[in-house]
C-alpha cells in the first residue's frame, strides 16, 4: 500500500515517491501526489494530512530510527552517524526516538532479489527488439537469472513480501 499515486501495473513490492534534499522540498510534491487513485488498487484512502505544514510540534511524537537493516549491504557510517543525528534533533525537540530492529534477514533479501529477477525479467521479455536494446546491458544481465527460475520459486519468492509485511507492519519493532 501507498499514498502516492498513480503506480503504473502495481504490484507488491514496488513503491513511488518523491527525493529532495529538504523537508521544504519534498513538501509541495506531496502536497500535489499523495492522493488516492482509483486506476491503482495499491493507493491507500485519503488522509487528513497537511503536507505544507513544517511547522509541527514532535513533543510526545514516536519517531522510529533505523540504522541496521540486517542483510545486504553493510551501512555507511557517515549515513548512520548523519541519521543519528537527526534522530538526536527530534529527541532534543521532545520527540521520542525508538530505534528499530534489524527485521531483514539473508533469507528475505534473496528472495526479495529471486521476485524481482523473475518480475523484471517477464517486463523484459515484453519489450520491443528496440527497447531492449535501449537497456543497459547491466539491467540486462541482472534481469537474466530469472530466466531459469520456475513458477513455484516465483510463488515462494513473492510469499516473503508478506513475512516482510509481517515483521514490519504486524510484528513487534518497539513501536
Amino acid at each position: 500500500m501507498h499514498r502516492v499515486d498513480p503506480l503504473d501495473n502495481p504490484y507488491f513490492g514496488r513503491s513511488a515517491g518523491p527525493l529532495a534534499r529538504t523537508v521544504a522540498d519534498v513538501a509541495p510534491v506531496m502536497h500535489a501526489v499523495a492522493r488516492p487513485d482509483e486506476r491503482d488498487h495499491t493507493s491507500l484512502p485519503d488522509a487528513d494530512i497537511d503536507w505544507l505544514d513544517l511547522d509541527t510540534d514532535v513533543r510526545g511524537r514516536r519517531i522510529a530510527v533505523h540504522t541496521d537493516p540486517g542483510a545486504g549491504m553493510p551501512v555507511d557510517p557517515e549515513v548512520k552517524a548523519a541519521v543519528l543525528r537527526a534522530a538526536d534533533l527530534f529527541s532534543d525537540a521532545g520527540a521520542e526516538v525508538v530505534e528499530l530492529p534489524a527485521f531483514i534477514d539473508d533469507g528475505i533479501l534473496r528472495d526479495i532479489d529471486d521476485f524481482r529477477h523473475i518480475r523484471y525479467w517477464c517486463t523484459y521479455l515484453g519489450l520491443s527488439h528496440e527497447a531492449k536494446t535501449a537497456v543497459l546491458p547491466c539491467i540486462a544481465e541482472w534481469v537474466h537469472p530469472g530466466s531459469d527460475m520456475t513458477g513455484r520459486r516465483a510463488l515462494e519468492a513473492y510469499e516473503t513480501f508478506d513475512e516482510l509485511q509481517k515483521r514490519t507492519v504486524g510484528g513487534d519493532l518497539g513501536l
